[in-house]
């Protein structure tokens, strides 16, 4: 729960230096699997944590999302590690104790 707060604030980082207009409404898509947030370049917010694996992901049609305009930002993104686009950016995030 403690990374996924950190994710969150990545993502909301990231939309926010886009131009999301309301930064603190970007949320965790958990129940919806990807989120759209209009912006300079537009942001899609998936999270893969509630999905079986990569063909699921593939299924929602991940890979046209990839390939359009927009950013993409994929949270739990080693479950669908074969469908992510071969050139990615991958960020990981430990968490050390509380603050850290």
């Amino acid at each position: 729960a403690k990374g996924g707060r950190k994710m969150a604030r990545l993502i909301r980082a990231v939309a926010e230096g886009l131009g999301v207009k309301n930064p603190a409404a970007v949320t965790s898509p958990t129940f919806v699997l990807i989120q759209e947030y209009p912006a300079r370049l537009p942001v899609y917010h998936f999270d893969a944590y509630r999905l079986s694996g990569p063909r699921e992901f593939a299924e929602l049609g991940a890979d046209e999302y990839f390939a359009g305009d927009g950013v993409c930002l994929v949270e739990w993104a080693d479950k669908v590690g074969p469908t992510l686009p071969a050139e990615h950016l991958r960020i990981a995030i430990t968490v050390v104790d509380e603050s850290r």
